[in-house]
Order: structure tokens, then sequence, then C-alpha cells
């Protein structure tokens, strides 16, 4: 009796303490956001893309991703996956790939501004990882 006693305790120790150490700190919850064809971004509200590199067109990409941002945030997502290499050219600098069309409508035109950069920063203000 005894003897079952103790292999029933040690079973159950193991088992709750196996339990224990599988247990996630944290959960992970994350989503894509894709770039190519601006199916998430960059687009406005209506879904129309927006291209360019006035002033004008950064602060409405700038603010739209914000608000994608904080979309995510309000859904309980913790990490977003950023496209920033859509169609062999870049959402950041690069000395090896022109930047994307997708920002200022031709390839290899400088948007004037770090997409990249700034969705880092915005994502991290808001608890996401990027």
């Amino acid at each position: 009796m005894y003897k079952k006693i103790t292999i029933i305790t040690v079973a159950l120790l193991t088992v709750f303490s196996i339990m224990h150490a599988a247990a996630p700190k944290r959960e992970f919850r994350g989503s894509w956001i894709s770039t190519a064809w601006a199916l998430d971004w960059p687009k406005d509200d209506s879904g129309n893309a927006i291209y360019g590199t006035s002033a004008d067109a950064q602060a409405k990409q700038k603010a739209a991703l914000v608000k994608l941002l904080e979309s995510l945030k309000n859904d309980g997502f913790n990490v977003a996956f950023f496209q920033v290499r859509p169609m062999c050219d870049a959402f950041y600098k690069s000395s090896y790939v022109p930047w994307s069309s997708y920002l200022s409508g031709s390839r290899g035109t400088d948007p004037g501004w770090d997409p990249l950069e700034y969705a880092i920063e915005e994502a991290h203000k808001r608890g996401i990882e990027l």
C-alpha cells in the first residue's frame, strides 16, 4: 500500500512539474502586414493605395500605418510581421535593392522617410514586436 502511494505521489509531482515548466510566459499572437500590391498597407480607409513622395502622401502613409498598428493592439496582437521586400524592392534604404514602387509610385524613388524604422518605433510604442 505504501509503495502504491509513493508511486502515485511521484507520478503526480512529475506531471505537475512538467505542466508548470511547459506553461508559456505569454502567448504569441501575430499578424502579417502585407505590402505587396498595397494589400494591407500603404492604403487609405477606402482601400486605395497611397503613393507619392510629397509631405501629404508621407503623412497619409504614416497615419495609415499607425491606424493599422492601433487596430492590431486593440485586437490583442503582440507581434506584427511587416513585409519589407514585396517585389524585389524594399521598404527601407538599401544599397542592394531599390526603394519599393508601392511607396512613391515608381521603383527606386526615395520616399523621403524610412517606413521600416517608423514601423518599428510605432509598433514598440504599442507593445507590439515587429
